[in-house]
């Protein structure tokens, strides 16, 4: 009787599910299922080349594996592949409770792309890393998608692709072959290289680790009338879908306000960990993306931006910081880029050689959801704010205090001349 005990509980262990699902950005990727103890989180065991590398619990959440029937859907998991492994060349799941591999297990489902080993020139001889040499940080919605593209074609300058890298965020203890890899494995030697996330800007344990990665770093700083920035940022939510930002302007206003207080009195180590769990329970499946970040509302407190550049000023010297307006992006592209390339060393004349369009454009409908009241209270909130950032560039900021500013978004720029059509 207890043999067959023994026998049935080792037939229960090996009536797991799951599938390693892909190999890609130095990440395995899959998910594992106990059918006769769906709360159970079962452990997988990843080998790579043959050899045990680690060992992952699949207790994320994935809608498709919901879809699917498979229990709640927190039964996914994810591994980064170590720096120390430089080529890849098989991988293996398996269960731990019972060795079972896991389907997909084999060496045809790596992406050989975006697998590779960290290319030499990326390394620093004086410690820490000589690429991405650029960060653009921010702030969002003030043009950073614009300037990605302009930037992006110069032939000297590769930049990220996806545009926006979480790595800083969320993604760092991964390492920086997965960071090559999942953004920059179109790089083809090129002088520069930039990472262009805005939330880079906006989060306060980001600056350090920016500074550990390359403190040589040039950083670039975007910014826009904060009034016009914090509308722009909950239209573009509130547009796309009431999924993704449910609240009117005033409602959504005051949530984020709310939100601000509470977390006073949050550590930063406090405020990553919240971050990371808002992000990493948005995942889309084994495509490792996100569906959304409207649940991450930061709509006021974006543009408090003397308080951020201030966080970045504790690490690297005023030299390697370039701050420009989007006002001066769009009365003048051409000269504003030209000085972003004098900045960056390259030849600022190659601002005459490229167009100048404008990149994620709000949909319409925006100036509808506006009343008097609000802006007044949004003018009056970022007052002080202004006035620090204006002390601190040397120049007025008045017309970003006027509740008569003109909140439309800013005029397409098309020509290669740097001039309106």
């Amino acid at each position: 009787m207890l043999q067959y005990q023994v026998n049935l509980q080792w037939q229960l262990i090996l009536f797991l599910i799951g599938y390693l699902d892909v190999v890609c950005n130095r990440t395995v990727a899959g998910w594992g299922y106990d059918p006769n103890n769906p709360d159970r989180r079962v452990g997988v065991q990843i080998f790579v080349n043959g050899s045990s590398t680690g060992f992952v619990v699949a207790d994320k959440f994935r809608h498709d594996i919901v879809v699917s029937c498979h229990g709640d859907g927190n039964h996914g998991y994810t591994f980064y592949i170590p720096d120390n492994i430089a080529q890849i060349r098989t991988v293996e799941a398996r269960f731990v409770d019972s060795g079972q591999l896991l389907l997909g297990s084999n060496g045809q489902g790596i992406d050989e792309t975006t697998n590779r080993p960290l290319p030499d020139e990326w390394v620093s001889e004086k410690g820490g890393y000589a690429l991405p040499s650029v960060f653009l940080l921010g702030a969002a919605k003030s043009g950073t998608s614009s300037l990605h593209n302009y930037l992006g074609q110069c032939a000297d300058i590769c930049v990220s692709n996806p545009k926006e890298p979480y790595y800083f965020e969320y993604e760092y203890e991964a390492g920086a072959t997965f960071y090559f890899n999942k953004y920059f494995s179109h790089w083809h030697g090129q002088k520069l290289v930039v990472d262009a996330r805005h939330r880079n800007l906006y989060l306060p344990w980001v600056p350090e680790r920016i500074k550990a990665h390359n403190p040589s770093a040039r950083l670039l700083v975007i910014l826009r009338n904060p009034v016009q920035r914090a509308i722009s940022h909950w239209w573009h939510w509130y547009s796309a879908s009431r999924a993704f930002e449910p609240l009117n302007l005033k409602e959504a206003l005051a949530a984020d306000l709310r939100r601000i207080e509470s977390e006073r009195t949050l550590t930063v180590n406090q405020k990553m960990s919240s971050y990371a769990a808002a992000l990493l329970n948005d995942m889309d499946g084994a495509n490792l993306t996100h569906k959304n970040e409207a649940r991450l509302r930061t709509y006021l407190d974006s543009g408090y931006y003397m308080e951020q550049i201030d966080r970045y000023l504790q690490f690297f010297p005023r030299d390697q910081l370039h701050v420009l307006l989007l006002d001066d992006l769009i009365v003048a592209p051409q000269k504003t880029f030209a000085s972003i390339l004098e900045f960056l060393g390259l030849n600022p004349d190659f601002a005459k050689r490229i167009r100048y369009p404008v990149c994620n454009i709000s949909m319409p409908g925006k100036s509808e959801q506006l009343d008097a009241s609000i802006l007044s209270w949004l003018h009056a909130h970022y007052e002080p704010h202004n006035r620090a950032l204006e002390g601190f560039l040397g120049r007025s900021l008045n017309t970003w205090s006027s509740c008569a500013a003109p909140l439309a978004d800013y005029p397409l720029i098309l020509s290669t001349a740097g001039k309106l059509d």
